[in-house]
């Protein structure tokens, strides 16, 4: 079982997918991949014919991933955001989620080739919604968290409430973190997109909250 969660079109019109398998899942042109008992994401470019030009997956070590999230700056520069258990290896780089469900961000670059991730580390669940991009290549994030992410170089989201909240963070095109905010109250909250506007300068998130 296949499922496509995610795309968006290049400047030459190839089309890129994001998206999970369980199991297996086979492509055209005879690429495949295989997951006993568990699900992994993947991100495959198809030209305007809808030929497969390339695939790549991202594959827990022990477990299941979830590839959520696709964009792209210049054609080039392919971002991706997901959601992960146990470990995933991005180019030689390894982030671990132990038990936890945590959030990934990673690069692929027009080839294929993983260039980089990043984790959204948490003791919590951490759930990745949607992604966008300024003119400057930074990256702003958003997704849902229970507890304390951690984002490296200083950066940390403390839970703004006592159940589900909605985060946003911004990140530098090498994954890097700027900064991080929370939002919510004592019961479900989430974001669940972002969009920046390069015209004003202005950035905005949309989501969804219960209660007050």
């Amino acid at each position: 079982t296949a499922y496509i969660y995610d795309s968006v079109f290049d400047s030459s019109d190839n089309l890129y997918i994001a998206g999970s398998y369980t199991n297996s899942v086979s492509f055209p042109g005879g690429n495949s991949f295989s997951c006993s008992s568990c699900s992994a994401g993947f991100v495959a470019k198809l030209d305007t014919n809808l030929s497969l030009q390339w695939v790549v997956e991202s594959k827990s070590s022990t477990s299941s991933s979830w590839m959520k999230g696709i964009e792209l700056i210049h054609d080039d520069e392919i971002y991706v955001i997901g959601e992960f258990y146990s470990e995933l290896s991005f180019n030689g780089t390894t982030i671990d989620a132990g038990g936890n469900l945590n959030g990934f961000t990673a690069e692929i670059n027009s080839s294929g080739e993983w260039q980089w991730g990043m984790e959204f580390d948490c003791a919590c669940t951490v759930y990745m919604m949607d992604l966008d991009f300024d003119s400057s290549k930074n990256l702003y994030i958003v997704g849902r968290h229970t507890g304390m992410i951690n984002l490296g170089s200083g950066v940390q989201i403390p839970p703004a409430g006592s159940s589900y909240d909605g985060f946003i963070a911004k990140l530098d095109s090498l994954g890097s973190a700027k900064w991080g905010k929370s939002m919510g109250g004592s019961e479900f909250d989430q974001l669940t997109s972002v969009s920046y506007d390069e015209y004003s300068g202005s950035l905005f998130a949309a989501g969804t909250f219960r209660g007050a």
